[in-house]
């Protein structure tokens, strides 16, 4: 048995990447595996057990931040993912939101509503501690994020990522959001930015990112904050009315608060929250929130981090069990 590790959309494993990705090398080492890489892969403290060589179309390859729809061959594909520095997801399809659950939704017998004391210890710290999803010091400041001024109190929060889907228009559709919310509601409007969008690597504002906003931004009037920097979400949830994602968003903060979440897009989650199809949906599912159970929607958080995504040695090995 073999295992290969591709170069195929990521050339190097940085101190971000390289903890995980030496994680699953040596787990399929002591499972059998002989685990080689491209050569042209630059690992940061390569395990031992790694050659350099090709691989066949039958090996197990390992992709890193893409989705099935860009390799050449199937195999399993490694993306980093919150809820803080150091958790990773190994799945069948791709990265977020191309994961499995996304097409195969887990059922909601998988979903524990029992409260978790040590899952919510966790929780408590991460919120105390302002922790958000990546791993670079610039874009996850922590107790250090600058505070959110003039934030309104019982607002409803818009999360914005990248559009990088040519399936849907995102920005289309994000201007359809708020131009329904600004028509027929009254109650004051947030609209953040992940700190990704608009910041470089290495913590500067690149205007430019904002191109494709400019026209919606410059037609809303009204009762609208925004958010462009690294501004936490554990500062603005707590003042939240409702929250309003699109699939590419994978924060995971949302879930954290007593917060109902609407999506209007297809991430994994979305059989545990409020899915819209069409923005006449949008306006009825504020107004009547009895749909929302925050029960579920904080179960998927614990299902997610706890028994899908992997951070040792041991949920490594858990998720190699299911997958192999």
């Amino acid at each position: 048995m073999k295992a290969h590790f591709s170069s195929h959309t990521k050339s190097s494993y940085d101190r971000a990447w390289a903890p995980a990705m030496s994680l699953i090398a040596n787990e399929l080492h002591s499972r059998g595996y002989s685990v080689s890489k491209d050569p042209d892969l630059l690992w940061l403290d390569e395990p031992d057990c790694i050659t350099s060589d090709s691989y066949e179309e039958d090996d197990l390859i390992i992709y890193t931040d893409c989705d099935s729809r860009l390799t050449p061959f199937k195999g399993l594909y490694v993306s980093l993912q919150g809820p803080e520095s150091g958790y990773f997801a190994i799945d069948r399809v791709g990265k977020w939101p191309y994961l499995e659950q996304t097409y195969n939704t887990i059922p909601c017998s998988l979903l524990n509503t029992d409260s978790d004391f040590y899952f919510n210890e966790f929780i408590t710290l991460l919120k105390e501690n302002k922790t958000n999803k990546y791993h670079n010091n610039s874009l996850n400041p922590g107790k250090d994020s600058p505070e959110p001024k003039d934030l309104p109190d019982n607002h409803i929060l818009v999360l914005v990522s990248s559009f990088d889907d040519k399936w849907r228009d995102g920005w289309q559709r994000l201007g359809v959001v708020l131009n329904t919310l600004l028509n027929e509601l009254t109650d004051p409007i947030v609209i953040k930015f992940d700190p990704a969008f608009l910041l470089t690597p290495s913590g500067n504002t690149d205007e430019s990112r904002l191109e494709g906003a400019k026209d919606i931004m410059g037609s809303m009037e009204g009762n609208v904050t925004y958010y462009t920097g690294l501004e936490s979400l554990h500062d603005i949830l707590p003042k939240t009315k409702v929250c309003i994602i699109d699939e590419a968003i994978n924060d995971l903060e949302p879930f954290m608060y007593n917060v109902p979440i609407i999506t209007h897009g297809v991430p994994p989650y979305r059989k545990f929250v409020k899915q819209i199809y069409h923005e006449h949906e949008l306006i009825p599912a504020i107004k009547d929130m009895s749909w929302f159970d925050h029960g579920i929607q904080y179960a998927w958080l614990k299902w997610f981090v706890m028994h899908y995504l992997c951070w040792d040695k041991k949920s490594v090995s858990v998720r190699l069990d299911d997958l192999l």
